[in-house]
């Protein structure tokens, strides 16, 4: 049901701060959305502020955006670099939060083994890490995101669209509170670039 027409212009609302009707939203405007319809508080994004993933920052420059993330107790953090966001997640998820770690591609390798060495593969975060991996072949060819979870025994989701990304992240929610090590979440870059219109 659409409201009365009173004839006052209708204010712009970003995505993120609207619950109905249908909007064009970027990749991280669908990831967002997911986080904060999961049924499961997710604490914290960690992610570097580097091509593609630094739009995820850029997402919520909306002050709209910051307070609807603010109310959900959802809060971006910037990391250095991915292997630090991996164990800020571990650290944060002993503590009884949720994170999403966003992991560029040229930095897979790294941020692996960190989440080896933490103990990010054998339960040890209570099920409350997400990793997203960039999934970016022309960039780093031989880097494989799906093979390298699997190398470490993670479950891992790869999303085909924006729709598929906003739900794939409240399925890997699920996954690792049930099966208690972390889940991976190979993105491929052109979707992390890409737009589409989403029902709110």
């Amino acid at each position: 049901m659409s409201a009365p027409d009173t004839g006052e212009p209708v204010a712009w609302r970003p995505p993120l701060a609207r619950g109905e009707g249908f909007a064009l939203c970027t990749a991280f405007e669908a990831l967002l959305k997911g986080l904060l319809e999961c049924e499961l508080p997710v604490a914290q994004v960690l992610s570097p502020r580097r091509p593609p993933l630094e739009s995820i920052f850029r997402a919520v420059s909306d002050e709209r955006t910051a307070e609807v993330l603010e109310r959900h107790g959802l809060r971006l953090v910037p990391a250095v670099d991915a292997a630090r966001g991996v164990s800020l997640a571990v650290r944060s998820s002993a503590m009884g939060r949720r994170s999403l770690v966003c992991v560029p591609n040229d930095q897979l390798d790294i941020a692996m083994a960190t989440a080896w060495r933490d103990g990010a593969r054998d339960g040890s975060t209570g099920g409350r890490a997400v990793l997203l991996l960039e999934d970016n072949p022309y960039l780093v060819p031989g880097a494989c995101p799906v093979r390298a979870a699997r190398a470490l025994g993670l479950p891992c989701l790869t999303p085909s669209d924006l729709h598929g990304l906003r739900v794939a992240v409240q399925d890997a929610f699920r996954m690792a509170g049930a099966s208690g090590p972390a889940v991976a979440l190979a993105v491929h870059v052109g979707l992390l670039r890409s737009l589409a219109t989403l029902a709110l």
